[in-house]
């Protein structure tokens, strides 16, 4: 995505050490308000879906839904992926299940106080498995030593394996004059 005037503008505005203050226009201004929201609603609530936020966005400032894609674009490559941390949030919710089910079977009364606490603990297990708590997050991709691919342009076709026609410019004028080019005039429409 290329970065827009606003988008430096507002990255400034947020990020910059120096004390040179950064004048937004009121249409940034606007735009700032909608990523700070978009990102708080994210941290309040990191399992949501980047569908239940563009309708956050459209619902509450009255935009696009293309809008709504470019502001959710531009607060994860200026603000950083929200839902990459919710490894963390599962992990707190698993927990906190855990601690409150052993809660309940260790304060239980009842046969029925077990069973919850029992199922509480099992949820969180589950949940943690679900969410591959239990699983390293592996080593991080290094994309700054991926060289690209260098192509050269050719006219040779023996490059894709294939076999060239011998002298094809002779065959392709035989070919003209056999089938002929048709000129526009001759050419009948149909109906």
């Amino acid at each position: 995505m290329p970065k827009s005037k606003a988008f430096e503008n507002i990255h400034d505005s947020i990020f910059r050490k120096d004390q040179k203050l950064v004048v937004l226009n009121e249409e940034e201004k606007k735009i700032k308000i909608r990523w700070e929201a978009a990102f708080t609603k994210w941290l309040d609530e990191p399992a949501l879906t980047t569908k239940a936020m563009v309708s956050f966005l459209m619902s509450t400032y009255g935009i696009s839904k293309r809008m709504a894609y470019y502001d959710i674009n531009s607060v994860l490559l200026l603000l950083g992926n929200v839902t990459n941390a919710s490894k963390e949030w599962h992990r707190f919710v698993a927990m906190d299940m855990i601690k409150k089910g052993y809660a309940l079977v260790e304060q239980a009364d009842g046969s029925l106080d077990v069973k919850r606490g029992l199922a509480m603990i099992r949820a969180g297990e589950a949940l943690g498995k679900v969410t591959r708590l239990d699983k390293s997050d592996g080593d991080p991709i290094p994309y700054g030593e991926i060289v690209p691919q260098s192509f050269e342009p050719t006219g040779d076709i023996s490059v894709l394996g294939i076999k060239p026609i011998d002298n094809l410019k002779e065959r392709q004028e035989k070919l003209r004059q056999k089938y002929g080019a048709t000129n526009i005039e001759d050419a009948q429409i149909m109906e």
